[in-house]
């Protein structure tokens, strides 16, 4: 049987607390989903979602975005055709 090993980790009061309201609706704890989690890391074999930054074409779309540029032609999603 394998021994138990503690680990420390150091975060915000806010990010706990809202967390653990998430985790305990999904009738987990915080110790458990760490545990979920490292358990994911050792089968994907590293992080199990991506990790990357933006590339050019979406940082320059959520600048337009947050400027409200390029914005007045644009069809709400829910009208476009899907592309096949």
């Amino acid at each position: 049987m394998s021994k138990n090993a503690c680990l420390n980790i150091r975060t915000t009061e806010e990010i706990k607390k809202g967390a653990e309201v998430i985790l305990g609706g999904l009738g987990l704890n915080i110790s458990t989903a760490v545990n979920l989690f490292l358990k994911q890391v050792i089968n994907y074999n590293g992080i199990p979602f991506d990790l990357r930054l933006p590339n050019l074409e979406t940082r320059q779309a959520m600048e337009d975005i947050e400027n409200r540029r390029n914005m007045e032609n644009e069809t709400p999603c829910s009208n476009k055709p899907l592309k096949k």
